[in-house]
């Protein structure tokens, strides 16, 4: 933890709710690490949504939200300064899948894993949605953005699509950061609890199992 959360509140002792990490990176992380090296002595624990579920629950429940998240012109903004940074970047919440349109929505003959190939969802880091930073759709029709974004929370919340653990020291947990919503329970800021955390990129993921899968065993080591 840093004094006072500094301006991220990974930092603080707080409950973080559901949510992908760097939504406001031009590169967003493909996946994340946490190595817990001690555990707090009450709460902190770790908690993981499926961002595909989340999806297809709303395409079964609210097919309008749906499609107005998957829409790529609705980018929506987010935000984080620091160290005398203000870094931006905007994004739909629903990436599709290479060769899907919107029009291919409600063919029921697409899972919701055919439509959606990445997850950006980060409420606590959304910028303003001013007519700087706000896809144009949003502006023109904020009411209706907030019923969306409001449903969108409480699928993203919904006890039924959690799954929560406890890390114990030593423990490592590794995940698709485009894909799985973390978060955590609050925990007693005095009890020392320290996470180590890091950022791998789906390229040099992508990168290292095409080698793997295709070439000879030499070639792998020695790309060591």
């Amino acid at each position: 933890m840093h004094a006072g959360g500094g301006n991220d509140t990974a930092y603080t002792s707080l409950g973080l709710p559901p949510h992908t990490d760097g939504c406001y990176m031009a590169e967003q992380p493909g996946f994340q690490m946490f190595h817990c090296l001690k555990p707090a002595t009450s709460g902190g624990d770790s908690t993981l949504v499926d961002g595909l579920a989340i999806a297809d629950r709303l395409r079964q429940a609210h097919p309008d939200t749906f499609a107005a998240l998957c829409d790529p012109s609705l980018r929506v903004p987010y935000h984080h300064t620091e160290f005398g940074q203000h870094m931006i970047e905007r994004r739909p919440v629903f990436s599709l899948a290479d060769g899907v349109s919107p029009a291919d929505l409600a063919d029921d003959r697409l899972g919701v894993a055919d439509i959606v190939s990445r997850v950006h969802f980060n409420d606590v880091d959304r910028a303003v949605m001013s007519a700087q930073l706000a896809p144009p759709a949003a502006v023109r029709d904020m009411k209706a953005f907030y019923t969306h974004w409001q449903r969108l929370l409480d699928a993203a919340m919904s006890p039924d699509l959690e799954f929560r653990m406890s890390l114990r020291p030593g423990s490592v947990l590794v995940f698709d950061n485009q894909r799985m919503l973390h978060g955590r329970t609050r925990f007693d800021a005095s009890s020392g609890r320290v996470l180590h955390g890091c950022y791998g990129s789906r390229e040099s993921f992508n990168a290292r199992w095409r080698a793997r899968a295709g070439f000879p065993e030499w070639s792998v080591r020695n790309a060591k």
